[in-house]
Order: C-alpha cells, then sequence, then structure tokens
C-alpha cells in the first residue's frame, strides 16, 4: 500500500521493521515486480527483524567500508 511517499508491505499483520531510504533512491522489489522512486520509507512485516536489520546494516557497512 503507498501512503504518500511510504510504502507498506504486510500480508495482515503490522509491520515490525520500518527502513529509511536515501533522498532519491530508486527501490527495486522483484517479488512484487514494481520499481518506486520518491519513497522515504518502508514499513514492512518480517518473521525476525533483527536478522533482517544485522543483514542490512553488514551490507551497508560493506558497500560504505
Amino acid at each position: 500500500m503507498m501512503v504518500g511517499s511510504e510504502l507498506w508491505i504486510s500480508p495482515l499483520d503490522r509491520p515490525n521493521l520500518s527502513i529509511t531510504l536515501r533522498p532519491g533512491g530508486v527501490l527495486a522489489i522483484t517479488h512484487l515486480t514494481m520499481q518506486r522512486t520518491g519513497l522515504s520509507t518502508l514499513y514492512l512485516y518480517v518473521s525476525d527483524p533483527d536478522a533482517v536489520k544485522r543483514l542490512l546494516d553488514a551490507r551497508l557497512t560493506h558497500q560504505t567500508g
């Protein structure tokens, strides 16, 4: 569901993870075959939000390190 510059991806449950995106970035969600620009925040429901946070932190550290 799109709400302004926010995208909510959750089957039924309230999202338990929010990701703030860099301005001007492009988000491609291959599973849903969509690409969006102008987004500021992505809200997701995932089964293990801490694991997703660790993976994202590791990926971002690797890209900027």
